[in-house]
């Protein structure tokens, strides 16, 4: 089987786990998976299930990866996932091959408590791409994280000397086109392809999938980290600091919770309020939503707004959107009879169809915090 990482990493915006595990579902016993990438990278919490996911299939299946154009960032992590399980798994370049890695990035915002605790967590997260790249490269922790500091691209043989790669292809130049290409210019393709990609992650990012990524990089770095684990993390857990490294083995669930229950503990209860907190922020979000466009309706719409909120309806719902704008015209009416000088309200007309429109949405956004 052969499967194409070719997009952005970034779930519903590009290529996610959903999509790699429907196509790994297909696999039969025996059949060999074939990676075959030339993406820019993208968001690495999506990554690192794409990883998790390659690699247990690398358990039972030959998996190789053929890097064909470019492999940077959060793709670089994904190209080494069957290694960490089998280091003789192949992954095959050509002289035109890129493999780019750095530091993760981020983009989130907030005062200096929210950015020192994400900050946090992108150094832990460093250090299990780190980790990785150190095992599967043979190379020191230090010298890679000279490397990511450093937002290192390789160029051909340059990766499998630097031993990011184990086998290396000479390109018939009469069957590819882009052969001839300078390093030069492979480079400056390269990067216009990472930047366009890191704008796309930009205009898609959510904070919150850093909250419910916090538990998901604490357990990558025992689950994944091939050789001993990520030996130079260490976690806080209510009993104090216990180093991650495994003794020489890959750690998995159960023995995470075996043999450092406050550890695992703690990791769950941070998972589980990071996701209580992101439903209630939603529900806060809702309920808003309903209250101001109640409001507007008058006091029909305030107990409709009672009535939407029990029964758990969104404000987007088409049933409900079309229940607030007649009770918003209806309050309109009532509103026109009540005053001196009543002005015409006709809903015929598309001026106020308009204006009862805007006002429905002034609700929701109100009701969003924006």
């Amino acid at each position: 089987m052969k499967i194409l990482i070719d997009d952005v990493i970034g779930g519903w915006y590009g290529i996610g786990e959903r999509g790699i595990s429907e196509k790994l579902a297909a696999i039969t016993d025996g059949e060999e998976i074939e990676i075959i990438i030339n993406s820019p990278g993208g968001d690495c919490y999506e990554a690192i299930a794409i990883f998790n996911l390659i690699r247990s299939y690398a358990k039972t299946h030959a998996v190789s990866v053929r890097i064909n154009g470019l492999a940077a960032s959060a793709a670089t992590y994904i190209a080494l996932a069957a290694r960490t399980v089998r280091p003789e798994s192949k992954i095959i370049i050509s002289e035109n091959s890129i493999f780019m890695i750095h530091n993760p990035w981020i983009y989130i915002w907030g005062d200096y408590r929210e950015l020192s605790k994400f900050a946090d967590y992108m150094a832990q997260l460093a250090s299990m791409f780190g980790s990785t790249y150190s095992a599967v490269s043979k190379q020191t922790e230090k010298k890679v994280r000279e490397l990511m500091d450093a937002e290192t691209y390789l160029v051909g043989e340059d990766i499998v000397s630097n031993g990011f790669a184990n086998s290396f292809e000479k390109i018939n130049e009469t069957e590819n086109a882009g052969a001839g290409l300078s390093r030069d210019s492979l480079l400056v393709n390269a990067r216009a392809s990472i930047e366009k990609m890191a704008e796309t992650v930009r205009v898609n990012f959510k904070k919150e999938t850093l909250d419910r990524a916090a538990a998901l990089i604490s357990m990558n770095a025992f689950k994944n980290a091939p050789g001993g684990g990520a030996k130079n993390i260490t976690f806080q857990t209510p009993q104090g600091n216990v180093p991650s490294g495994n003794e020489g083995g890959i750690m998995n669930e159960e023995e995470l919770r075996e043999k450092y229950p406050a550890l695992y503990n703690a990791v769950f209860e941070k998972g589980k309020t990071a996701g209580a907190e992101a439903a209630l922020e939603k529900e806060r979000e809702r309920v808003g939503a309903h209250l101001d466009l109640g409001e507007k309706a008058g006091e029909a719409g305030m107990k409709a707004a009672a009535k939407f909120i029990r029964e758990g309806a969104a404000v987007s719902s088409d049933k409900v959107h079309a229940e607030y704008i007649a009770l918003l015209a209806n309050n309109k009416n009532i509103e026109n009879r009540n005053a001196d000088n009543p002005g015409d309200t006709n809903l015929a007309v598309d001026d106020d169809d308009a204006k009862l429109e805007a006002a429905f949405n002034s609700g929701v956004k109100a009701g969003m915090g924006e």
